[in-house]
C-alpha cells in the first residue's frame, strides 16, 4: 500500500506466525513484487496452491529475491512496524523502483483476476 509520496513510503502486513516477517526483521529492508496480468499462476502458488511447474521464479537484487517478469518492483528500507492484532504493519522507504512500461498489472478483486479498462482496448 502507498503511503506517502514525500518521502516515499510503502506499507505491508505480516502476519506474526510468518516467517518472512523474522527474515523481514533481520534484513531491515524488502522487496514488493507487482505481478504482471500473465502471472495468475505465480498468485495462485504464492497463495498456497503450490504449482510445481513454475521454476527459477527468483533473481536477486541487491541482495534481496524478487520475480522474474513482475510488472514492477519496489525495495524499502524498514523506517517503523505497528503491532496490529495477529499481524504486523510494516511502513518502508522506497529506496529503489523499477518497473515495465509495458506490462499490464495483475488484479484480483470479489474473489476474482480481472484488469484495467484501459487494458481491454489494448
Amino acid at each position: 500500500m502507498s503511503v506517502s509520496l514525500d518521502p516515499p513510503l510503502i506499507a505491508i502486513s505480516l502476519d506474526r506466525r510468518s516467517k518472512m516477517l523474522g527474515k523481514l526483521q533481520a534484513s531491515g529492508r524488502y522487496a514488493v513484487n507487482i505481478l504482471s496480468s500473465h502471472m495468475r499462476a505465480h498468485a495462485l502458488h504464492f497463495s498456497g496452491r503450490r504449482d510445481e511447474t513454475l521454476q527459477n521464479l527468483f533473481l536477486e537484487h541487491d541482495g534481496l529475491p524478487v520475480l522474474r517478469e513482475a510488472a514492477a518492483l519496489l525495495v524499502a528500507d524498514v523506517v517503523q512496524q505497528v503491532d496490529a492484532g495477529d499481524h504486523v504493519i510494516v511502513l518502508g522507504q522506497v529506496r529503489h523502483l523499477d518497473r515495465d512500461p509495458e506490462a499490464a498489472p495483475l488484479l484480483f478483486h470479489a474473489g476474482q483476476f480481472g484488469q484495467l479498462a484501459s487494458d481491454l482496448v489494448r
